[in-house]
Order: structure tokens, then sequence, then C-alpha cells
């Protein structure tokens, strides 16, 4: 798409969630996890600083909470919008390192998880991710993902380096260097191929 490509896209992540109501696998008891009153509450409050954009592409996370987000935000059914796995922690061996490493590190920014990415699983989270979720960038369209942290960050990223789009070594830094907070959101402005601006919201 490359140099035609005008639109925005826009990460953000999931509100506060309940904990996990039982014990047991990590995937089974995370993915029900629903907004408790106060993820609902933030939600509430990013969807009114995000305005009413009418967003021509809606793609949420498998897990119920991210996608209660997205319903939230978007005023929309799930049948109107993209629900992807790509965009949760992967299955198998990745995935069980990555749940490793959110016991070893918590929260903390995407840039600080590849600085830390000895198996290279994050690197190839953000390949992945990018590749699956780049056919769904419309030109002169305006694109919002709902998701984790750092998967968000790493989506998007990664969907900008798919659709072979310029971005600036300071703004890939500024992507990478943000740890979203919960009900958190950021967006990137595409001219002509080339990220011009990098704005978060509140």
């Amino acid at each position: 798409m490359g140099r035609d490509l005008y639109c925005t896209i826009t990460g953000m992540r999931h509100g506060n969630a309940a904990p996990p109501a039982s014990e047991g696998d990590f995937r089974t008891v995370d993915l029900p996890r629903p907004l408790t009153e106060l993820g609902v509450s933030q939600v509430d409050r990013r969807r009114k600083l995000l305005g009413e954009r009418r967003y021509s592409t809606v793609i949420s996370s498998i897990a119920a909470r991210a996608r209660e987000t997205a319903r939230l935000v978007t005023k929309r059914g799930e049948d109107c919008m993209h629900i992807l796995p790509c965009l949760y922690t992967p299955e198998g061996p990745d995935g069980d390192i990555m749940e490793r490493d959110y016991q070893r590190y918590g929260s903390k920014s995407p840039s600080y998880y590849l600085g830390h990415d000895f198996d290279g699983v994050y690197s190839k989270f953000m390949r992945v991710a990018g590749a699956e979720i780049a056919p769904f960038v419309m030109p002169e369209g305006d694109l919002i993902m709902f998701g984790h942290t750092p998967f968000t960050n790493l989506a998007v990223l990664g969907t900008l380096r798919a659709l072979t789009v310029e971005v600036a070594r300071h703004i890939a830094d500024a992507i990478l260097g943000f740890e979203l907070p919960e009900a958190g959101a950021f967006t990137v402005y595409v001219k002509e191929g080339e990220v011009v601006e990098f704005a978060i919201h509140g």
C-alpha cells in the first residue's frame, strides 16, 4: 500500500478486569475475565476523550475484557468487528514464555519486553500480528484495535511495518516506550505512507 496510504490506527488497552474466577490453565481462566465496574467507568471516560469518530474497522483480542471494551467504545456488536487471536497471548511454547515473563516482570513497556526478548517471541509476535492485521487497514480509513499490554503497541508497529509505512526512529521509540494504562489509548496518523504523528489520548 505504501505511499498511497492515508489513515489512522488507534491502539487501546482494555479496562480494569476481574481476577480469574478459578485456578487452572492460564488461557482457560484468563480469557473469560470481564470488566469490573471500575473498568467500565475507565472505558467510558476514554471513549469520551476519543470523541465520536466512526471507525471504519474495529479489531479486538479474543479475551472477553477486550471485546467488552470494544463494544463500549465503538457501540457495535461483535458481528461488526473482527475478533483476532493474534492480539492475545499465543498458544504453545511462545505463550508459555510470555506468561512466565509477565509473572517475572509484570506490566512494563513493550521496549522493556523487547529488551528482554531472549527467545525472540516478542519480535515474532510483532511480525505475525502485523501481517494478520495489515489486510484490514483501509486507505483513508480509521482502524481501532483493542488488546493488552505490551501486545497492542507491538501489533500497531508490526502492522505499520507490514504495510511498508515509514516510521521515524523517534516515533517507533515512542510507540514502544509507552506502557498502556488500563483503558489507555494512542493513535498514529499516516499520510502518504509515512507516520506523521503519534498521539496519546489522556
